[in-house]
């Protein structure tokens, strides 16, 4: 019963995008006929085959992937300077605490 209520949950969220996309088609055609490589449908079908994988592996979607800081090296101006002072007030109450 699992696998047959999954398979219809992935059968409605692949055709979701899609559909929404031929409907969009339809309403706002393209500008030239021979342009269909930005056509809403196919970028239905993308969305819908990027949902499926995500559900599939349990990866975040596509542009949703948490970002990684590596400290306060990447940031610049106001925003590293609080950074490095928040660090460093980090550090001191760190040491506080654990030196006995």
């Amino acid at each position: 019963m699992k696998k047959i209520m999954l398979f219809a949950l992935m059968l409605m969220l692949v055709q979701g995008c899609t559909l929404v996309g031929i409907a969009m088609d339809k309403k706002f055609p393209p500008k030239y006929p021979d342009d269909r490589e930005t056509s809403f449908s196919d970028m239905g079908v993308k969305a819908d085959i990027d949902i499926a994988k995500s559900v599939i592996t349990g990866d975040p979607l596509p542009g949703n992937e948490p970002k990684e800081r590596t400290g306060c090296e990447e940031l610049k101006g106001k925003d590293k300077k609080e950074c490095l002072d928040i660090a460093e007030q980090l550090t001191n109450t760190i040491n506080k605490h654990t030196k006995k």
